[in-house]
């Protein structure tokens, strides 16, 4: 088959899309399809295919993370597309190329699809107890690492509990992915819970960030066994570190002041 991907990012820029996107093509490829990476470069002045990737004229966003724009509207994005004839077009986000991407689609008479072969998790949420549930797995699995951050009077002014996940954090190589995907989040709700668009095309893009991660698979952690001797030498280690930066730190403001 011959696969379009419309993403916004990709390489030279290193994240997590990307990192994505790159595996998936590879993986694609590794089956026999054709695949045309579809993204903005703020380098290029014109349309251009090198590599396998059609390159989009953009301007820098230097206030969201250095990303490009580039215009939704192209007569040569299409003319690139028309001679690539593909079977499935698949939109990463529905942002300025992504937009192009639906519009070209409808053009040619091709559904915007998926990955293919993918199946919609069912996760049900019926009582707060499965939302614990949720919590726990989440806290079983390797790769994903997360911080619990309590505000509560007299020790504060309001009451809130945050999940905070390091997105440089190297022992938790999904971090990143989840961060991006959490800020994505963030912006999408807003855009539907003020009316800049429709639960119609918030769940569509629900549908494709789940399609587009259900091949970044998840492991157990390995459970550690430890006798009681064991746990208790660990974590008197753990209160000797602690007390040493307690102490490293009290130094510090003695020399300061």
């Amino acid at each position: 088959m011959r696969i379009a991907i419309f993403t916004e990012t990709y390489l030279p820029q290193i994240n997590g899309v990307v990192t994505h996107i790159k595996i998936l093509k590879e993986g694609l490829e590794a089956l026999g399809h054709t695949v045309l990476i579809v993204t903005a470069d703020a380098k290029a002045h014109r349309h251009y295919i090198e590599d396998g990737v059609l390159h989009c004229p953009a301007h820098t966003l230097k206030r969201i993370y250095n990303m490009c724009l580039a215009s939704p509207v192209s007569s040569a994005r299409l003319h690139y597309l028309r001679e690539f004839n593909p079977d499935i077009i698949h939109l990463h986000t529905e942002f300025s190329v992504g937009l192009s991407g639906l519009a070209i689609a409808k053009i040619l008479n091709i559904s915007p699809a998926d990955l293919i072969g993918y199946q919609k998790p069912e996760i049900q949420l019926d009582s707060l107890s499965d939302v614990i549930a949720v919590l726990y797995q989440l806290n079983k699995k390797a790769g994903i690492r997360f911080e619990i951050d309590v505000q509560r009077p007299p020790h504060s002014e309001e009451w809130s509990c945050s999940l905070k996940f390091k997105g440089n954090d190297r022992s938790a190589e999904m971090n990143d992915s989840l961060c991006l995907i959490l800020e994505e989040f963030r912006d999408e709700r807003e855009k539907l819970e003020t009316y800049w668009t429709d639960a119609e095309s918030f769940d569509r893009w629900i549908e494709k960030e789940l399609a587009y991660y259900a091949d970044a698979k998840l492991q157990d952690k390995e459970v550690e066994v430890l006798s009681d001797l064991e746990r208790i030498q660990r974590r008197n280690e753990l209160d000797r570190q602690m007390l040493e930066k307690m102490k490293k730190a009290a130094e510090e403001n003695g020399d300061q002041e």
